[in-house]
């Protein structure tokens, strides 16, 4: 049988004892954390407490050496005469009254400060307590709330919008799901490459950019050949091949073939898509691309001209293996899932990289080999402003590009068809994956936008706020979901408006997958932000530091193991059936207007 036909047989329950060998680590992790926690609580009141004791202590040794020193000044007084013995007597009597008040304010005044050294790391330890617990309810709040929201926009009466959410929900899933384990592949091979070929730090900063640059191109490659090998399995799978029981009948095959398509090709789509961001901003780091934002853009044209002719390549193997195979049904489906995997791919890429040069010619601060600005910093209101601006361009542009397509293939009064691409439907697929990297181009501008303004806004309160902490990352998720949901809301009644045509209503449908792509990333950042500090914790005290990057990479492939099953199943099947009720009631509200129109006429 194909692998992919071992992949549909593999059981059930083996799933399962996974999900349960996860959640007891998790537990187990859990445990520990907290034994971790209250054992570093039990340590610190240990050593506040011998603290306490050893001031005591040698405060009292205090007190009986002045008590021995006055009674030395009452025996020398005692051994004068009988004369000088009675006003020496009121004299001492005087200044023992003195004395033992004074040490009686003294004591007084230690007992109090002893009293206030005790209270003050108790008013600290609640007023720390106190804001923790402010922190946890409004985030169980807010969590809440915005589930519940969620049930909202998913049952909501108007079909576009229930499917714009279901897309939105699934997209932001998977970038999640995606970037998380590519994030800890990354790292291990990082790691590796930091004992392996530069075990001594002796590397210079170019060459070491140089090597990281390398690897980040070697997973793009084995991201992009394992993509088409898992899509070339399940295209040419056929419903003869399975054994009985597997499915239920040739339309259940067809159904999960194709949900299982659609779910490895988004889900390599984003990883591809990544590394490849990953490649350009390693790019970035030389000194021969970062001495301006002119020169910053020259590796987003050499990864430009680099799809090119991988695209083209894969093209020439599709249309070989469709020779040798000769068969119609699976060179099909292998080109339409590869065409729009690669699509995607190069338009996530390219449009990130446009932006970060675009932010550096504004802020003339480039991004790391992360994207983030460190150290952060604060920009200027037109900084923010012309990005604001080139959000509104870039849509603008997309909306010219496909309407100039739409023109230039109506003059040529031709379509393409069939499985191989020609020159003209080759230029076609370039114009889509232009107006589509610009659609996504808007969107990064305004995220950025809503990035910087936050900042500014939390500066205010507080000096050390910092944007890419985990606090102020789940913020900005938030934030990029709530004017999401808004933008959403406004580009769906434009949408249904008969006064949009064909090329504005395709826009809006590229800027809508865009807005989804960017509540994915912003919550992954979030996400990520969290299993750093996560594997920080489970690594503490480890001067190894395999430790740190082995949890990461233990988290990502645990949530791999736990959501993308569920996703699959669930979420991305409920988004694709949506997707298509709502276009097969368009179409037939369409149908129905041009009949009222030709009844009218």
């Amino acid at each position: 049988h194909s692998p992919a036909t071992t992949l549909a047989r593999f059981p059930s329950t083996s799933v399962l004892a996974m999900r349960v060998l996860f959640l007891v680590l998790l537990t187990n992790v859990c445990l520990w954390l907290s034994d971790a926690e209250l054992g570093s609580a039990s340590a610190a009141s240990q050593a506040s407490t011998k603290r306490f004791l050893h001031e005591r202590e040698s405060h009292d040794r205090q007190d009986d050496a002045e008590d021995g020193e006055h009674v030395k000044e009452l025996e020398q007084s005692a051994a004068g005469t009988e004369g000088e013995e009675g006003g020496e007597g009121k004299e001492v009597g005087e200044n023992e009254g003195g004395e033992e008040s004074e040490e009686g304010e003294e004591s007084g005044e230690g007992e109090e400060g002893e009293e206030g050294g005790e209270g003050g790391p108790e008013e600290e330890e609640e007023e720390e307590a106190e804001g923790s617990q402010v922190t946890g309810s409004v985030f169980l709040l807010g969590g809440v709330i915005f589930v519940m929201s969620l049930f909202y926009l998913v049952n909501h009466h108007d079909r576009d919008i229930k499917a714009h959410s279901w897309k939105v929900i699934s997209a932001t899933i998977s970038i999640f799901v995606a970037v998380l384990v590519f994030q800890g592949f990354n790292g291990v091979l990082d790691q590796a490459f930091d004992e392996l070929l530069d075990p001594k730090g002796t590397l210079s900063p170019t060459g070491r950019v140089i090597g990281k640059t390398c690897i980040a191109y070697a997973q793009f490659a084995a991201y992009y050949c394992s993509m088409h090998w898992l899509l070339v399995q399940h295209a040419y799978w056929k419903f003869s091949e399975c054994s009985s029981g597997a499915f239920k009948n040739e339309e259940d095959f067809t159904e999960r073939r194709h949900l299982r398509m659609v779910a490895w090709s988004t889900l390599f789509a984003h990883v591809s898509g990544f590394s490849l961001i990953m490649c350009m901003l390693e790019l970035m780091q030389l000194p021969m691309f970062k001495a301006s934002p002119l020169t910053s853009f020259i590796p987003v044209l050499l990864n430009a001209f680099l799809l090119m002719v991988v695209f083209r390549a894969s093209e020439a193997i599709r249309s070989q293996v469709h020779q040798n195979r000769n068969d119609e049904e699976g060179a099909e489906l292998w080109q339409e899932h590869a065409g729009e995997t690669e699509n995607d791919i190069a338009a996530l890429a390219l449009s990130f990289g446009t932006v970060t040069s675009l932010r550096y010619l504004v802020t003339n601060h480039l991004a790391n080999e992360l994207g983030l600005e460190e150290p952060t910093s604060e920009h200027s209101t037109m900084a923010k402003t012309i990005i604001g601006v080139l959000s509104l361009v870039f849509s603008a542009l997309a909306v010219v590009v496909v309407w100039a397509t739409r023109k230039h293939l109506a003059r040529q009064g031709t379509k393409e068809t069939g499985v191989l691409t020609t020159e003209r439907g080759y230029r076609r697929r370039w114009a889509t994956i232009a107006s589509t990297t610009l659609a996504t181009c808007a969107s990064w501008c305004l995220m950025f936008v809503a990035k910087w303004a936050m900042f500014h806004v939390l500066k205010s309160y507080s000096d050390e706020v910092n944007p890419n902490e985990c606090l102020e990352r789940v913020l900005l998720a938030m934030l990029v979901t709530l004017a999401t949901i808004a933008l959403v809301f406004g580009l769906d009644y434009l949408k249904d408006m008969e006064s949009t045509g064909k090329d504005a209503d395709e826009v809006i449908m590229m800027v809508i997958n865009a807005l989804a792509i960017l509540v994915g990333f912003s919550w992954e950042q979030a996400f990520d932000a969290g299993v750093e500090v996560m594997s920080g914790v489970l690594s503490r005290g480890q001067s190894n530091p395999w430790y740190a990057v082995m949890d990461r990479f233990a988290l990502a492939l645990g949530v791999f193991i736990v959501m993308v099953p569920a996703w699959r199943r669930h979420i991305l099947k409920t988004a694709l059936r949506t997707e298509e009720a709502a276009q097969q009631e368009e179409e037939e509200e369409k149908s129905q207007r041009e009949a009222q129109a030709l009844l009218a006429k």
